[in-house]
C-alpha cells in the first residue's frame, strides 16, 4: 500500500508521471527522504460523496471498468498505446477516482483501453487489496489536451476529514502542480533543454537556470509529503510504522503524535 518516491535530486517533477519527469542534473545534498502515498481504494459509485467527486471533474459519468493490468504503474497512456499496437482498439482518456477512507477522494488523469468489441479495460496496475479488481473511471476527452502538450494535469480532491493536515496536502499539491506547469513552460521555450519522447529532460541544471521555480517545486513537494506523512501516521499508524522502518534515518526522526484523531465528517 506504500509507494515511496525517490527524491535524491534537487528538482523532480515526479507528479507529472504521465508527462515529462524532470530532475535536476546535480543532486541536492540531504534531499534523500522518500515521498509517501496514502493507501487508497477504488471509489464506490454509491459512496456518500460520489456526487461531489463527479462535480469536481465537471459532472462526468463514472463507470466501473475491469482491471487487467497489462502494463506498468503510472503509465496509463503508454500502456493503452501498447495494447492498441498489439490488439487494436482505442484510447479513452479521463479520470481515475479513488479514495483514502475517511480522509479524501482523489480524481487523477488516466486512460483506459477500449477493445475492438467496445469494452473498456484498465490496463494499468495500481496498489490495491486483492479484492479490488475494478477501477472507477470517468471518461473526459478534454484531459488529452494537456497530455499532448506534455503538461501535468492537476488532480482533483474532495476532502472528507475535518483535518488541517489533510487540507494542507491538497494545498501544497496545487502549489506544486502550478510551479511545475510554469517551469515546463519556461523549459519548452528554452533551446538549452530537450524533452525526450516518453518523458525525461536533457539539459543543464534547473536549479542554476531557474532557481525560483525550482525551489518552489522542491518546497511544495517536501511540504506536501510532510503533511502526507502526518496524515498517514494519524489515520494509518501501521502503514506509517512500516514506512518508517524502511527509512535509514527512522531512528533519528521524532514521530508525530497519533492521538486525538480529528472528526472525519465531511467538511
Amino acid at each position: 500500500m506504500l509507494n515511496p518516491v525517490d527524491r535524491s535530486f534537487g528538482v523532480s517533477l515526479a507528479l507529472a508521471s504521465e508527462n515529462v519527469v524532470l530532475t535536476s542534473v546535480k543532486p541536492r545534498t540531504g534531499a534523500t527522504e522518500a515521498g509517501v502515498a496514502l493507501p487508497a481504494l477504488d471509489l464506490p459509485l454509491d459512496h456518500e460523496k460520489a456526487n461531489e467527486a463527479s462535480a469536481c471533474i465537471g459532472h462526468r459519468e463514472m463507470l466501473i471498468v475491469e482491471r487487467i493490468e497489462a502494463g506498468l504503474p503510472d503509465r496509463s497512456y503508454h500502456n493503452v498505446n501498447d495494447m492498441i499496437a498489439a490488439h487494436g482498439g482505442e484510447l479513452v482518456a479521463g479520470w481515475m477516482l479513488e479514495y483514502v477512507p475517511n480522509v479524501l477522494i482523489r480524481a487523477a488523469r488516466h486512460a483506459v483501453w477500449r477493445d475492438q468489441d467496445g469494452v473498456l479495460f484498465d490496463v494499468t496496475p495500481v496498489r490495491r487489496p486483492a479484492d479490488q479488481t475494478r477501477s472507477t473511471f470517468a471518461p473526459d476527452e478534454e484531459t488529452l489536451l494537456d497530455y499532448i502538450a506534455s503538461l501535468p494535469v492537476e488532480d482533483r480532491y474532495v476532502v472528507l476529514a475535518r483535518d488541517a493536515d489533510v487540507r494542507s496536502v491538497a494545498v501544497q499539491y496545487k502549489r506544486n502542480i502550478a510551479a511545475q506547469r510554469k517551469l515546463l513552460a519556461r523549459i519548452v521555450a528554452d533551446f538549452r533543454y530537450e524533452i525526450r519522447p516518453g518523458g525525461g529532460l536533457q539539459g543543464p541544471s534547473l536549479l542554476e537556470n531557474y532557481p525560483d521555480l525550482s525551489q518552489e517545486v522542491d518546497d511544495s513537494y517536501f511540504k506536501m509529503h510532510r503533511y502526507r506523512r502526518r496524515v498517514l501516521q494519524r489515520y494509518f499508524p501501521e502503514e506509517a510504522a512500516a514506512l518508517a522502518a524502511m527509512a535509514p534515518s527512522a531512528r533519528a526522526r521524532k514521530p508525530v503524535p497519533t492521538s486525538g484523531r480529528p472528526s472525519t465528517a465531511g467538511s
